[in-house]
């Protein structure tokens, strides 16, 4: 029986024995299993260099910071994150939820998707249709759009011309209108830190230099108004380029020569409440003396106005000075308007709702003018305020562009 135990307990040993040699190994062997190659860019490179996906968060552990490494930006960070958590589909897996319309085909990478668009379509998700003018759309013309049966054609204010592209619309030289930057923004940023005015604004001043009303540069020798402003003096003249309170070292005195008074202008009604000045001489352009463009009429009624909003740029009285003011406004349907002002309008007004409501009224000649793509058009003039005590908060303004033949006409 003894003998017996001894040869069983030599068995379980050898089989221990054997199973330890099995599970277990020698260090060094281990570490060549589980050793990580090292990465060309693991050493200094690593930290200088973008960080990469596959490295951050596939070779090493996925946290926070691999996370932060690969997208060098908190809030973009924080968004993939969230979208992860709720979509599981997003990460990684953007072309799942069909982003490319109109059967595009689309390709996931590692930051997003790319849309190969079917013949006749465009855009970053392949939204517009080739043939048809859309205002949103980052691949349109960059100023007047016309539809057409397989393409739509673009076309440009005055003194541009189209690039090769035929879409995009390139200065001819230094008085194309409506510009504030150059290529880097750097005359944007400029005129916010100096508090300029728009270098299309102008200041009337009678003949004892003392301001009464606005008015905006339509070309380097005619300025547009209101007839109301207009008709006050008999001699005037313009300070175009003024500073904030209209007496800046940039702002070029010129006189007027001529006035034009709508011929249809009713002083009671305030219908076609619109002039044009010629003043003596030609502004010379820069950064503070420029036009302002003037939109085709559609483009003016279908995308500027509706839209986008726009601008109003005037001046206001503050004691015995007139004070530059800017104010954003955004397009009111005509029925609000109607009601909130107890008038009737014509097809040849329009209201604007103020962000903001302000407690002094704006000169007349206060112009209203909207960006689109880097061009600033002018959309409408503000004439008399309509209402004697309120807290203003809705604009009157004068539909500029159904002007523009009259204008074009005077100019000539």
């Amino acid at each position: 029986m003894a003998r017996c135990s001894w040869i069983i307990f030599f068995l379980f040993s050898a089989l221990f024995l054997q199973t330890e040699q099995t599970v277990f190994i020698s260090a060094d062997d281990a570490n060549s299993v589980i050793k990580r190659q090292r990465r060309a860019s693991s050493l200094l490179l690593e930290e200088v260099l973008q960080g990469s996906l596959e490295r951050e968060c596939l070779e090493e552990r996925c946290t926070h910071e691999e996370a932060r490494e690969v997208f060098e930006n908190d809030e973009m960070l924080v968004s993939i994150l969230f979208s992860c958590m709720h979509n599981k589909n997003y990460c990684g897996r953007r072309c799942s939820s069909s982003p490319c319309q109109h059967n595009g085909v689309c390709e996931d990478s590692i930051r997003g998707y790319t849309c190969t668009c079917a013949e006749g379509y465009e855009g970053e998700n392949c939204a517009f249709a080739k043939n048809e003018c859309h205002h949103q759309a980052k691949v349109g013309c960059d100023h007047f759009c016309y539809p057409g049966s397989n393409s739509y054609r673009c076309s440009c204010a005055d003194g541009y011309e189209l690039g090769k592209d035929e879409k995009q619309c390139i200065a001819l030289d230094a008085c194309a209108c409506g510009r504030l930057q150059d290529s880097d923004n750097l005359i944007s940023e400029t005129r916010k830190k100096s508090d300029e005015r728009f270098p299309w604004q102008v200041l009337l001043l009678n003949s004892d230099g003392k301001g009464f009303c606005g008015g905006v540069l339509l070309r380097s020798n005619f300025v547009l108004t209101t007839a109301e402003c207009a008709l006050l003096h008999s001699h005037f003249e313009v300070r175009v380029g003024a500073g904030p309170n209209g007496t800046s070292g940039t702002g070029k005195m010129i006189q007027v020569s001529e006035k034009h008074i709508h011929i249809r202008y009713d002083e009671d009604t305030g219908d076609n409440n619109i002039a044009l000045l010629q003043l003596q001489e030609h502004v010379e352009c820069d950064n503070y003396h420029l036009p302002v463009c003037t939109p085709e009429r559609d483009f003016a009624e279908h995308v500027l106005i509706p839209k986008l909003a726009g601008t109003v740029s005037g001046w206001r009285m503050e004691g015995d000075e007139f004070q530059g003011e800017e104010l954003q406004v955004s397009y009111l349907p005509a029925e609000d308007c109607k009601q909130i002002l107890n008038i009737s309008l014509t097809n040849r007004q329009f209201c604007g709702h103020l962000q903001r409501a302000v407690d002094k009224r704006l000169a007349g000649g206060s112009f209203l003018a909207t960006e689109y793509k880097g061009t600033w058009f002018l959309t409408g003039i503000l004439g008399s305020w309509p209402l004697q005590d309120m807290d203003w908060e809705t604009l009157l303004f004068t539909n500029t562009a159904r002007y523009m033949i009259w204008v074009k006409q005077k100019i000539k």
